[in-house]
């Protein structure tokens, strides 16, 4: 009758913590695939108002691939250091990584340029191969240039068609300049020589490319048009030719501070005095008086004559830098400022597979240890049994 009576209780003792392991494990994949499986990446139509982030998030490594949970379009790119890249919808809320997940193999860079509309990155790569990415689907398509050892991605034309790539040759070949046509599938020699940067006109019909310390002008033919020696910087990126195409925006070797060469010197005007303040980085043309810089973390509308006061549009965390912004999207007028908290999307593929993997080594544990300690008990309550027993 003893026994009998002690069998409930002992099958009582191994369900409850198989029951808790169970439970454990139902929770954890409900909460980690439901939102994995219902990410879908489909197509992302870009928001109407573009939006910077009051205050731009911080790095995510969790942080989803635009070609898992599409953006439409991003406001900028933010570099934080040797964690990564990540893009800024246009929304102001949404950060994707353009270089995570599956849809590079270590070829890449990791130096993203946005297109002026923000829909797509040109992506570099250590390799033949220059990538373009698709934000409204996270669609990746591969252009490989011949006889090169890598490629660089410096500027897109005002109407996203064309990119200018600095190629690094294969072997003792010369370095050069060409001028991709993605749609066309060519490319047109601009300049021979290893470029630091590469500005487009206005109007796309020129190209400012700087090898070594002179910037050569280019048309968008090949045809080299004229060039402007010694301009005592660096050309300030790919949105250094100001909207009245008078004049390019130049920094100092490190990036830091801003200053300002003619596109014609032979007119005679008098190029802009410099930024007082040194520690400014050029960014962008808001307007052909207004520029873009950040400053000690913050994003500003900085008038070029100096005659009133800059205007904060956001903030950086500490560590991050802007890499790039969609031009035609930060100078809108209809620009908006985001307030929202960040959001990265849904989690990576890896990401999941490692919480997934934790939480069934758990379960695993957990159950070990209760089917041990059942055993355990079991046998200490059949030998308590047997010894009462009269010989």
């Amino acid at each position: 009758m003893q026994l009998v009576e002690q069998a409930p209780a002992a099958a009582r003792r191994v369900r409850t913590p198989l029951l808790v392991a169970a439970g454990v494990l139902v929770v954890v994949v409900a909460l980690v695939l439901v939102p994995w499986l219902a990410a879908e990446s489909g197509r992302q139509a870009a928001p109407r108002r573009p939006s910077f982030p009051r205050t731009v998030g911080g790095w995510s490594s969790t942080a989803s691939s635009v070609r898992r949970a599409p953006l439409g379009a991003a406001i900028a790119l933010v570099g934080y250091g040797d964690s990564g890249q990540l893009a800024i919808g246009a929304d102001g809320t949404d950060y994707r990584s353009v270089l995570g997940g599956h849809v590079f193999t270590g070829h890449t860079d990791g130096e993203g340029l946005l297109s002026p509309d923000g829909r797509s990155v040109a992506v570099g790569g250590i390799d033949d191969v220059l990538r373009l990415v698709r934000l409204d689907d996270g669609s990746v398509r591969s252009y490989r240039i011949h006889h090169a050892r890598r490629v660089r991605a410096l500027a897109f034309a005002p109407d996203g068609r064309r990119i200018v790539c600095a190629v690094t040759a294969v072997g003792s070949g010369p370095d050069s300049v060409i001028l991709l046509d993605p749609k066309a599938g060519t490319s047109l020699l601009l300049v021979t020589g290893t470029a630091r940067a590469a500005a487009f006109s206005p109007d796309g019909g020129s190209i400012a490319v700087q090898v070594g310390g002179d910037v050569q002008v280019a048309h968008s033919s090949g045809v080299l048009a004229g060039r402007l020696p010694d301009v005592g910087g660096v050309l300030a990126g790919p949105h250094a030719w100001s909207p009245d195409g008078r004049w390019l925006a130049l920094t100092g070797t490190g990036g830091a501070s801003v200053h300002f060469a003619s596109t014609d010197p032979g007119s005679g005007d008098a190029p802009p005095a410099p930024l007082a303040d040194r520690h400014a980085r050029f960014v962008g043309w808001a307007d052909a008086q207004t520029l873009l810089v950040t400053d000690r973390g913050a994003l500003l509308r900085q008038p070029l004559a100096h005659a009133g006061t800059a205007r904060r549009i956001g903030t950086l965390p500490a560590g991050a830098a802007l890499d790039d912004v969609a031009i035609t999207l930060i100078d809108s007028r209809h620009l908006t400022i985001a307030r929202g908290a960040a959001d990265y999307g849904p989690p990576p593929a890896w990401w999941l597979r490692t919480v997934i993997g934790a939480a069934a080594l758990l379960v695993a544990a957990l159950s070990i240890a209760g089917a041990i300690w059942y055993m355990r008990r079991r046998a200490a309550g059949a030998g308590a049994s047997t010894g009462a027993q009269p010989g």
